[in-house]
């Protein structure tokens, strides 16, 4: 869980990185919960408060199901992010990952990232003091990797905490 107090009051989420919230593989478990934090319809070119979002995160890892809720979800933002038309490709989308995660805050700071990438075919992100439930980056990273390896790709994605820093380890 997320503690509203440590996320800027300020902070907003862009629309386009929320659109996944909609329409994911668990929707009829989502739904009630985005009715209640007004996330019913989602405007892409509108900005969120974090606040809002994060409060809405936080109810859905609470309830049944939460966790494979936030991961549906995370998979499914992948799929809605706009990445310039010439991202085509995993090497691609690593070139611009830290851009791609900046570009979806104002207004405040939405923690670190930290890309490194060991080998052509694993990439370390390291979230320092995210606003997000581990679970959904889960599901966003994996998302990704989905999304831009080689479909015939074995994807694998390992996850270790370590208080307010978290790594993923995606390898294809």
């Amino acid at each position: 869980m997320i503690l509203l107090e440590k996320v800027d009051p300020k902070l907003e989420v862009n629309g386009q990185y929320l659109l996944g919230v909609i329409g994911s593989l668990n929707e009829d478990d989502v739904r009630p919960y985005r009715e209640k934090h007004n996330l019913s319809v989602i405007e892409p070119d509108k900005w969120y408060s974090a606040h809002q979002i994060v409060a809405f995160y936080n109810d859905l890892l609470q309830a049944p199901n939460g966790m494979f809720n936030l991961v549906a979800i995370g998979m499914n933002i992948v799929k809605y992010i706009e990445y310039p038309p010439q991202v085509r490709t995993m090497s691609d989308a690593l070139a611009i990952a830290t851009q791609m995660h900046y570009g979806g805050w104002r207004n405040g700071h939405p923690g670190d990232l930290i890309v490194e990438q060991p080998d052509a075919h694993h990439v370390r992100f390291t979230f320092v003091n995210l606003p997000l439930p581990s679970d959904l980056v889960y599901g966003i990273c994996y998302g990704m990797v989905k999304r831009f390896a080689p479909s015939s790709a074995d994807i694998k994605v390992e996850r270790v905490e370590d208080g307010d820093r978290i790594v993923y380890n995606l390898q294809w």
